[in-house]
Order: C-alpha cells, then sequence, then structure tokens
C-alpha cells in the first residue's frame, strides 16, 4: 500500500499466487498451503501451556493449518476451536478500556492482551502516535504481547506458564525483559544510544499509550521489536534485511538500533 505496510506487516509476501516465500512470514489457512513437516509445526512448540481461560493444546495436530483465529490461531478465544465463533461478538463490544478481560476488550482481539490501538494500524504513524505495546520488565505477566506469541513459540519465552526450556534469558534473545537488567548494567551499555522510539524497531512499555517518544532503562524488548506479526518482506519475519545490518557501518538501524555501540 501507500506509505508501506501496516503495522503486522503484510500476508501479501505468503500469499498463494503472488510468488510466495513461507519463510517470510505466517502461512494462514486460505492464504498460504500448509508447509511441510517439520514446518507445520510452530518453532518451540510446547504443549499444554496456560492460556487466557484455560491451556492450548497437547500437542499440535499436524492435520491442521493455522488460522487468523481459534485454537489453532492467534486472534479469539483459544479455547474454543471454530475460528468465528472464537471472535463471535467481538466487533461489537466497547473497547474504549483495553483490560484483557474479554476477546473484544483485548489488544487487537488478542485475547488476554493489552495494549494501545493504534486508530489505522499504525498507517502513517508518527514517533509519537503508534501503537502502544504491552511489556513486563522481567517476564512475568500473561498481559503482553510476547506472551501472546509465546502461546504457539513456549520456548522462547521465560514464563513459568508456558514452559519456557531454558532457564538463562540469555540464551536466546530475550523478550519480556527491559534494559534495566542487561547484562553489565544499562549505564554505559550498548543499548544506551537508542534512546528516541523508533517506528522500524519498536519497543514495550509496562503502561504503553500509543505516544511514547522516549526509549530509556524501563523500556521493554518484545518479539515484535525485531519481527513483523503477520509477514514481511524479509526472511523469518524480521522488519529489516538482516544480511544488510553490518556492525561498524555508522548506521543505527535494524539489529543495531538497539545495539546501537556496534554502529561506530
Amino acid at each position: 500500500m501507500v506509505g508501506g505496510d501496516l503495522a503486522g506487516g503484510n500476508f501479501y509476501y505468503v500469499a498463494d499466487g503472488y510468488n510466495p516465500d513461507y519463510s517470510k512470514g505466517h502461512n494462514v489457512g486460505g492464504i498460504s498451503l500448509r508447509e511441510l513437516p517439520p514446518k507445520d509445526v510452530p518453532p518451540g512448540f510446547i504443549g499444554s501451556v496456560i492460556i487466557p481461560g484455560g491451556t492450548g493444546p497437547f500437542q499440535w495436530d499436524q492435520t491442521k493449518q493455522l488460522t487468523c483465529a481459534g485454537t489453532w490461531g492467534c486472534h479469539g478465544d483459544r479455547t474454543i476451536a471454530d475460528p468465528l465463533q472464537s471472535i463471535s461478538g467481538a466487533h461489537h463490544t466497547d473497547d474504549s478500556v483495553i483490560d484483557g478481560s474479554t476477546v473484544g476488550t483485548s489488544y487487537r482481539f488478542l485475547y488476554g492482551i493489552k495494549g494501545k490501538e493504534h486508530k489505522t494500524w499504525e498507517y502513517q504513524a508518527t514517533a509519537n502516535n503508534h501503537n502502544g505495546y504491552k511489556g513486563d520488565g522481567n517476564y512475568s505477566s500473561m498481559e503482553t504481547i510476547s506472551y501472546l506469541c509465546g502461546e504457539c513459540h513456549g520456548a522462547y519465552h521465560l514464563h513459568q506458564n508456558l514452559g519456557g526450556k531454558t532457564s538463562d534469558v540469555w540464551v536466546r534473545h530475550p523478550v519480556d525483559i527491559s534494559f534495566s537488567v542487561v547484562k553489565g548494567g544499562y549505564t554505559g551499555s550498548e543499548y544506551q544510544k537508542y534512546t528516541n522510539y523508533s517506528l522500524d524497531t519498536p519497543i514495550a512499555y509496562i503502561n504503553p499509550t500509543g505516544m511514547e517518544t522516549t526509549v530509556d532503562v524501563n523500556s521493554i524488548v518484545m518479539c515484535l521489536s525485531c519481527h513483523r506479526a503477520h509477514a514481511s518482506n524479509y526472511q523469518s519475519m524480521l522488519r529489516w534485511d538482516y544480511s544488510k545490518v553490518f556492525v561498524g557501518n555508522g548506521a543505527q538501524t535494524g539489529c543495531l538500533t538497539c545495539h546501537a555501540d556496534k554502529a561506530k
């Protein structure tokens, strides 16, 4: 679209009929074909994780393809298998308060998740008018956007309800962790120069407003700091071309937005 893709990215990049590359996004039923094993199961999947209202599937049914909503999807009540039933009524709910108590009052109908919704899904968003992503500084909340991702990719999140397999947050790139707990401390770290909110590398807040302009010690790294939710024009749904991120080239972009000192 004019001005670029919206916040979630664009399923065009994985849509059958448009020269799709399934490595660039979620291959949702009705848009893309189901991938062959082992890619038919979400990476890092852990069975029976705790989700709002119940538990996730004991195992990923390999006859099922990812859907937009329902048990095998992201939106709606994931304890309800049928995608339409799981999200029924949500569009007519008074969502003036996003408290996560119902599907309709959850961030983008992601049941249980909080945040501040940009009215036009970040079309013509600015550094002080954007999506407000909910995070938690020590990966302990079920209300964050990263927890939602962890409902299918549990091994990538340390919340006890998701059954993350690693005891060390630094084994994988951390999410739901603030700059305040980086190794060696925030002051003088390679992250300290990321000071102005970037639409290309967004971060989360404990109480997001969608008007944040400042990145500081309490800002929180999340899954969507690096990835698009739906699909992107880059491998692994990244927000940028990882192959073009070079340490020492002076460009504080991509990974080097946060790891700013390495841009020198």
